[in-house]
């Protein structure tokens, strides 16, 4: 398997080896082979549920009834998984699969503004793992309307995903911050306000919170072990 760095930055290398060794991340990361060619994301959560996007080629999934094939980026390995939990507001799916896909928990980062993070996506519908930089851009709750229906909230990043990108995972130097699903405009904006922060604003994308997903398991009645837990409450 061949992974590619999407960007011609210096600093994106300099990011990534501070994360050290990043074969760690490459363990958390699948797919689902798409009946069109593509590929789309899928991220471990734990050694039994998966994490993947809502919208598009996924809108036909039923909840307890659907089952899906991903297969491990790094080698390949299969696994059968059930939909078990659909947030349509929040535009994710949460999988589980009767074998462990992992060994242990995804380590969890606080998603915090300001800090760095890597995508780890199929940029622009490529074949191969990319990596793209971005930072946090805000915390604040951003909610958009699409045919009368109101999503989210999420979080802003300032990473230039595309095409591929949705349900990538979004790492930070420690673990999961954060799961990307599109990307979206600048927001509107008050005349005077909006004249200010044009010079200083960037395509951003938006995700939903890593610990906002872990919360989701807890929630659902599934256990979670002592550490995972802590790093959550830490980043609520």
């Amino acid at each position: 398997m061949v992974f590619y760095i999407c960007c011609n930055d210096l600093s994106l290398n300099s990011y990534l080896s501070q994360m050290h060794d990043f074969d760690w991340i490459k363990t958390f990361l699948f797919f689902i082979l798409e009946e069109t060619g593509f590929k789309s994301c899928v991220r471990s959560l734990t050694p039994h549920y998966m994490v993947t996007f809502r919208h598009g080629t996924h809108l036909n999934y039923v909840k307890d009834s659907t089952v899906v094939r991903v297969l491990l980026i790094s080698s390949g390995k299969q696994y059968d998984a059930v939909v078990t939990y659909i947030c349509e507001e929040q535009d994710y799916v949460i999988l589980k699969s009767n074998e462990e896909v992992v060994e242990r928990e995804c380590p969890i980062q606080q998603c915090d503004v300001m800090k760095r993070f890597v995508v780890c996506g199929f940029t622009k519908g490529l074949s191969e793992l990319n990596f793209i930089r971005g930072t946090v851009y805000s915390v604040y709750p951003f909610v958009y309307e699409n045919n009368g229906k109101q999503y989210g909230a999420f979080v802003y990043g300032t990473a230039r995903t595309s095409l591929g990108d949705s349900g990538a995972a979004c790492f930070g130097t420690y673990g999961l911050m954060a799961i990307n699903l599109g990307t979206t405009t600048m927001p509107l904006k008050h005349h005077n306000e909006a004249i200010s922060e044009a010079a200083v604003y960037s395509s951003n994308n938006y995700m939903i919170p890593a610990s906002r997903l872990i919360e989701t398991l807890w929630n659902q009645g599934n256990l979670l072990s002592d550490h995972i837990m802590k790093s959550v409450m830490w980043s609520i």
